[in-house]
């Protein structure tokens, strides 16, 4: 794939994902929203910042979820 074709796609992908703030995403999480931010701090949580505010892509979240809340992490917790 050729430089500018690449370019291209990322554009595409960036332009076709869907961002959420700190307050819908701990919503989703029921956290707080002050525990998100920490999270993105911690480089747990991926996110970019928007002048003041952070938006989280909805794909970093889902590789949360699956990160932390994966059928082993249930069976350490039990």
């Amino acid at each position: 794939m050729e430089k500018r074709e690449l370019e291209n796609t990322v554009e595409k992908d960036i332009l076709e994902e869907n961002f959420l703030t700190t307050e819908e995403v701990a919503n989703i999480l029921r956290f707080n929203a002050r525990y998100i931010t920490i999270l993105i701090n911690r480089g747990e949580l991926k996110a970019v910042k928007v002048g003041k505010c952070w938006r989280i892509p909805a794909s970093a979240l889902r590789e949360y979820i699956i990160a932390n809340f994966s059928s082993k992490k249930k069976a350490q917790i039990k």
